[in-house]
C-alpha cells in the first residue's frame, strides 16, 4: 500500500521535531556544561584571588615585622655597636698602644687576638683591652698620660655606646632579634660553637660586661679608686659587633627579596675590613 503525501508529509515534520528537540536538548547540554566550567573558573579565580592577598597580607605583616627589627631594636643596636668597636681599633691598639711602648699589641699577640682572628671569629672574650701589665702600671700611676686618656675613652664609650646597646637588648633582643638556626650559628661563630648559651651568649656577656664596667666608673673610678681598669668578673665579647651585623644584614636581604627596597647587601666581613681599613692597626698588619 503506497504512502499517501499527507502520511509522508507526517512523517517528515515528526523527524523535524525529533531532530530539533535533539538540537535543544544538546543546546541545553552545552549551556549547562558552560555554566559548570565557567562556575569552576571562577571559583579558581577567587581562590587565585584570595591566595594572592593572602599572600600580600603576610608579606606586608614580614615587612611590617622587619621594620619594626630594624628601626626599634638591630638599626639603632647596629650603630652603637660599629661606633663602639670602630672606636676600638683607631684608639687601643693605635694610640694606647703607643703610650705603652708597644706593650697593647705585644699582648694581642700573646693571647692570640688580632684582626684577622676577629674577623675568623676565632676569638671572642677579652680579659683586657690593654693587657693586665700595662692596666697595674696605669693602677699605680693614675695620672699618666696613658692611664688618663683610657679612662676618659673607657668612660665615653661605655655611657655613650655600651650602656645604650645593652639597654636595647635587655629591652628589645628577646623577641626583635633574627637568629639564624643554631648549626648556622655555630658554623658562623666557631669560637662560640660550644657555649651553652648559644645565640644569646653574646647578649649576656655584653650586657654583664657593661653593668660591671659602669660600677667600676661609678663606683670607684668616681672616688679615686684605681684598682680596677677592666670588669673582671666578665669578659667583653668582641663578636657582639659582626652578630648584630649579620642579623642587619639578614633583615636587608630579606626586604631586597619581599621588593621593599634596594640595598646593596653585600657579606658583612667585606663591610668590617672596609670600615677598618684605614686604622692604623689594620694597616699595620696587612
Amino acid at each position: 500500500m503506497e504512502s499517501t503525501p499527507t502520511s509522508v508529509s507526517a512523517n517528515a515534520s515528526d523527524v523535524g521535531l525529533i531532530v530539533q528537540g535533539t538540537l535543544i536538548f544538546l543546546s541545553a547540554l552545552v549551556g549547562i556544561f558552560g555554566f559548570i566550567v565557567k562556575g569552576r573558573i571562577e571559583t579558581k579565580q577567587r581562590v587565585k584571588e584570595k591566595d594572592l592577598q593572602h599572600q600580600q597580607h603576610l608579606r606586608e605583616l614580614r615587612l611590617e615585622r622587619i621594620h619594626n627589627q630594624l628601626s626599634t631594636f638591630l638599626g639603632p643596636a647596629s650603630i652603637h655597636a660599629m661606633e663602639m668597636w670602630s672606636a676600638f681599633w683607631s684608639v687601643v691598639p693605635a694610640k694606647l698602644d703607643k703610650l705603652a711602648n708597644g706593650r697593647v699589641n705585644a699582648y694581642f699577640q700573646d693571647i692570640g687576638f688580632s684582626f684577622q682572628t676577629f674577623i675568623q671569629a676565632k676569638y671572642c672574650e677579652m680579659e683586657s683591652w690593654v693587657g693586665f701589665e700595662v692596666e697595674k702600671e696605669m693602677t699605680e700611676a693614675p695620672s699618666s698620660a696613658i692611664a688618663v686618656l683610657y679612662r676618659k675613652f673607657m668612660k665615653r664609650i661605655v655611657k655613650t655606646c655600651a650602656v645604650p646597646l645593652a639597654n636595647l637588648i635587655k629591652q628589645h633582643g628577646g623577641y626583635l632579634s633574627q637568629f639564624p638556626s643554631e648549626e648556622e650559628f655555630k658554623k658562623r661563630f666557631p669560637c662560640s660553637a660550644k657555649d651553652g648559651w648559644l645565640r644569646n651568649s653574646y647578649y649576656l656577656s655584653f650586657t654583664n660586661w657593661t653593668d660591671e664596667f659602669v660600677q667600676i666608673i661609678d663606683e670607684e673610678w668616681e672616688t679615686n679608686d684605681f684598682s680596677n681598669m677592666f670588669p673582671h668578673l666578665s669578659k667583653f665579647p668582641c663578636q657582639i659587633t659582626p652578630w648584630i651585623l649579620s642579623q642587619v644584614t639578614e633583615l636587608r636581604e630579606q626586604q631586597v627579596k619581599l621588593g621593599s627596597a634596594n640595598h646593596k647587601v653585600s657579606n658583612w666581613e667585606d663591610e668590617r675590613n672596609e670600615n677598618y681599613k684605614d686604622t692604623e692597626y689594620v694597616t699595620a698588619n696587612e
